[in-house]
């Protein structure tokens, strides 16, 4: 792993290109509207790839992978490193090995959160000097996110990195209820979480902000679709209210709802280059400053 990627976390610089991240999606078996969804994940893995920057060597995990696209991506990008995407959807790892082939590239079917799969890893690829978890964390019951946040603390180098996203709760549930996300968190608890298996959170990124004083009149209106685990009234009267006032404070951020359906191309674009990533100061207590971001991208190290 390059010596100086700890000393590069807090300020990276790079050049975004759009086609190189669209590139990602082709070929993804989903409508055009769904592929947008990605944008934000796909985002990510651009920002990952140059926080480890193309000249190092390592190992790198990936666990989520889903339909591969993120990690081919990584393993393209860094020609250096060996490159293994873990899911534990059968038909989403099968796809990727049909779809994406590389000498640096691997796809695994397994349970991240069962012994016997971190005991497999160790066997096959060691230990990992950077693991990636995008979009994951969400989807996984808090008691089962600790036994995969303590997969990766066996699974990670004593000088490696772990990369997870995750949405921020009360901005992501403004306009969305999904009942997936059953472990949607803000920067203060998964600082906790991290503590709580013996990692140490060192940085953290924003993805797509939204502007406050629309989020402040929202929630104070009582108009956000979702409050923690409690579904909101989405009557076709709030919606209206909803989206007419999130025109008048964001036009950008209404114009992509429209253009999701309308034009997935442009929405996807528009939507890429709204995810800016912005360092976001590490909470101190409850009390600090609310960040506005709609994902957050967590670096920690093991301690």
């Amino acid at each position: 792993m390059s010596g100086d990627m700890a000393m590069r976390a807090g300020s990276i610089h790079y050049k975004r290109d759009y086609r190189r991240v669209r590139h990602m999606l082709d070929g993804l078996p989903l409508p055009p509207g769904n592929k947008a969804y990605l944008i934000p994940a796909v985002s990510i893995y651009e920002f990952a790839g140059e926080f480890i920057g193309k000249q190092s060597r390592g190992v790198l995990l990936d666990i989520g992978c889903w339909l591969g696209y993120g990690t081919d991506y990584l393993a393209r990008r860094l020609p250096g490193w060996k490159i293994v995407g873990v899911d534990i959807m059968e038909k989403a790892v099968s796809f990727a090995k049909k779809r994406f082939s590389r000498d640096n590239l691997s796809f695994l079917c397994m349970d991240m959160t069962e012994e016997k799969s971190i005991e497999e890893l160790l066997f096959t690829i060691g230990k990992a000097d950077i693991i990636c978890c995008f979009e994951v964390f969400e989807h996984v019951p808090h008691d089962y996110s600790l036994s995969l946040l303590g997969g990766m603390k066996q699974l990670i180098n004593p000088e490696g990195r772990i990369l997870v996203s995750t949405p921020n709760r009360p901005i992501y549930d403004i306009n969305t209820y999904e009942k997936k996300h059953v472990n949607e968190i803000v920067p203060l608890e998964m600082m906790h979480t991290m503590e709580e298996t013996s990692f140490k959170l060192t940085n953290i990124y924003g993805f797509d902000r939204m502007n406050p004083p629309m989020f402040t009149v929202l929630d104070k209106l009582n108009l956000v679709a979702r409050r923690g685990k409690e579904r909101c009234s989405t009557s076709p009267p709030r919606t209206a209210i909803r989206l007419g006032l999130q025109t008048l404070l964001d036009p950008r951020y209404s114009k992509r709802l429209v253009t999701r359906k309308l034009n997935p191309e442009r929405c996807m674009k528009d939507w890429y280059h709204r995810m800016e990533p912005r360092a976001i100061p590490l909470p101190k207590t409850s009390d600090s400053e609310m960040d506005h971001s709609m994902v957050h991208l967590f670096i920690a190290r093991p301690t």
